[in-house]
């Protein structure tokens, strides 16, 4: 079966009434909230990471230095290895969120201000930012179902090899 697509007439153009306008600024006022709610999440997520990483870089040194007195070591050097993992996948959630607000953001601002001031260039580079905000979110949505899948599986080759 062959998709068929409808043909967009270039030379007719697209009106929104009143009603619509309303609706279209009242939703970006929303993404924007929702963007700067982003930003703000971003900025403790890079927190909670450089956290994690020092916190952890440090462990065993304190492990042992602190708890033996210095009398070598004994296999404390890595512990704090599994919080500088973590802090190192945080600071990637950190990356993702903070890209995920910044389309957001210029998106909402950019309609924003189209509809104030009617103009279509603007609308169409807004347009493109929430086309890269929603192809971010779905691509991560898609490594998610993806994610749990592969967990499913595991679960079950693991709950057959245990039987």
């Amino acid at each position: 079966m062959e998709i068929v697509r409808p043909e967009f007439e270039t030379n007719k153009e697209l009106k929104l009434n009143v009603i619509a306008a309303e609706n279209v600024r009242q939703a970006m006022w929303w993404a924007r909230f929702m963007a700067i709610v982003g930003f703000f999440v971003t900025g403790l997520l890079a927190v909670f990471a450089l956290g994690c990483m020092i916190g952890g870089a440090s462990w065993g040194y304190a492990m042992n230095s602190l708890f033996l007195q210095g009398a070598g070591s004994y296999g404390y050097d890595y512990m704090g290895a599994p919080f500088v993992i973590l802090g190192v996948v945080y600071l990637i959630i950190a990356v993702i969120s903070f890209f995920q607000a910044y389309f957001l953001y210029v998106a909402a601002d950019k309609v924003r201000r189209a509809l104030t001031v009617s103009d279509e260039s603007l609308l169409a580079q807004g347009m493109l930012n929430l086309k890269r905000y929603f192809q971010l979110v779905g691509i991560l949505t898609l490594i998610g179902v993806a994610c749990m899948f592969l967990g499913v599986l595991i679960a079950i080759v693991t709950f057959i090899a245990l039987a």
